[in-house]
């Protein structure tokens, strides 16, 4: 209808071209593209489908509850309240829960309502004094510019220690300036290129070289662009395999003088543990033939075979070892009777459960050979406990004082000690009994020879003593006594 009156038929009594089609069907019809066996088929699914339905229902009269509501009813129960139940519960939270509502401020009450940020400036208002495109891009002149780019540019070439991409440089080159020179230096080269073309071309005379020749130059030598093609394998070994010394690591850590090679019996067990493991290896070989061949070689059945015959059987078994590591062995596990005499037999029954990986073999003790210096390792607790037997340290002897003369020492001295203890001297330094001229040596510096004999002479007889004695402390007593 949107073009209704702009368009004018010019011919309307003429007939339109063309065949005039009958109209059979509707749109909708035409548009259902299927065949009727496709109809039928679906017909008759529907019905066994049915069938199959009333069928379960006879078998199982009580159906799986099925729940009534869906994920999301589940997830949000909100969903089932009515309004009236809405409005209670969120009544009952503002009245009992004063807190404001998700992204809404908590109404203070600490302004008047007419008061809004839209026709209120709180606080002191700003005063611009220019505007901020001003503070961040200055005016300047085109010649100040050109400056400033010149200094930074300096700057970037110096810390980058490159110039600016596509910049174009100036190498101060002489003119005329040749394009085609040699830079650098210049070396005795093809500058046609016949040599190379020369060298990936190959050569014009037929070369005819063995089938052996042509694999080896093959391996060794690798093609131009292609590499060497080497069957290595991750258990190649590559480079010179190295012989391990017969002394091991620890040997060398603690200094053992062991460098020298197994005992024998270490060799020997070590080839028994190599024999059992191979024939548990082995698919086309049983135990029990080899035990079955030396029983039928016991004629006698003594459980005794000689030694040249039980290595036979065991050749002729496919059963291959060395002689002596198992002579050694049989040696060690006492299975060797009249041993050195032309009766010498071997218990072949022992010998074969040494042999089968199902019978363990004996425990034996330490057989490896202790070094001699096992036991004078010298470690860190043992020099530590050296000490131990080293004689004290004699300290100075102590001088011990008579009960007469016990140090004087208070709380005071300890604290605050006096100008003589903190040079060294005791109380009782002062308290022992000196002869004169001890006493005349102390003094010297403050006494003359004719006032300290005035003054000897006074204590002496103030104390009346025998012995010719007088302490430090003595004199001063005195000798303040009489001042007073």
């Amino acid at each position: 209808m949107s073009n209704c009156g702009k368009f004018v038929d010019r011919n309307p009594t003429m007939r339109s071209a063309g065949i005039c089609t009958v109209k059979i069907g509707s749109t909708g019809s035409a548009m259902k593209m299927y065949s009727v066996e496709e109809a039928a088929e679906d017909v008759l699914r529907t019905k066994r489908r049915k069938k199959y339905q009333e069928f379960r229902d006879d078998l199982l009269p009580y159906h799986r509850c099925v729940p009534e509501e869906n994920v999301k009813e589940l997830l949000s129960p909100e969903s089932k309240k009515s309004r009236f139940v809405e409005f209670r519960e969120k009544f009952a939270e503002n009245m009992y829960f004063k807190k404001p509502e998700l992204g809404k401020v908590f109404p203070a009450g600490s302004k008047p309502e007419n008061i809004t940020n839209d026709n209120t400036t709180f606080g002191y208002a700003l005063i611009r004094s220019e505007p901020a495109y001003d503070l961040v891009f200055p005016h300047k002149t085109p010649e100040e510019v050109n400056r400033e780019y010149i200094r930074w540019h300096d700057k970037y070439i110096i810390s980058h220690n490159h110039y600016l991409p596509g910049e174009q440089i100036r190498r101060h080159y002489p003119k005329p300036f040749n394009p085609n020179a040699h830079f650098g230096i210049v070396y005795d080269v093809d500058i046609n290129g016949k040599n190379v073309k020369r060298v990936m071309e190959q050569c014009d005379n037929l070369i005819v070289v063995s089938k052996a020749q042509k694999q080896f130059l093959e391996r060794t030598m690798g093609h131009l662009g292609h590499a060497i093609k080497r069957n290595i394998t991750p258990d190649t070994p590559l480079g010179v395999r190295t012989v391990s010394d017969y002394c091991n690591v620890k040997a060398l850590i603690e200094v053992q003088d062991q460098c020298e090679r197994t005992s024998p019996l270490i060799d020997a067990i070590g080839h028994l543990n190599k024999i059992r493991q191979n024939l548990f290896e082995r698919q086309n070989f049983h135990m029990q033939d080899l035990k079955l061949a030396l029983e039928a070689s016991d004629v006698k059945k003594t459980g005794l075979l000689p030694l040249k015959q039980i290595f036979e059987i065991m050749r002729r078994e496919l059963v291959y070892c060395n002689p002596q590591n198992v002579i050694t062995a049989l040696r060690h596990f006492q299975l060797i009777e009249d041993e050195g005499q032309p009766t010498e037999a071997v218990k072949y029954e022992e010998l074969w459960k040494l042999l089968h990986i199902q019978y363990p073999i004996p425990k034996t003790g330490n057989i490896s050979k202790m070094p001699p210096n096992i036991y004078n390792k010298d470690t860190t607790y043992r020099f530590m406990c050296k000490d131990l037997k080293k004689p004290p340290v004699q300290g100075r002897t102590l001088k011990r004082l008579s009960l007469k003369h016990e140090e004087p020492t208070t709380v005071k001295d300890v604290i605050s000690p006096d100008i003589p203890m903190k040079f060294g001297l005791a109380p009782s330094d002062f308290a022992k009994l000196r002869a004169k001229h001890e006493l005349r040596r102390i003094y010297k510096n403050l006494l003359d020879d004719e006032k300290f004999e005035n003054i000897w002479t006074t204590v002496k007889n103030y104390l009346q003593r025998s012995t010719e004695l007088i302490s430090v402390d003595e004199m001063r007593q005195v000798m303040h006594i009489l001042k007073k």
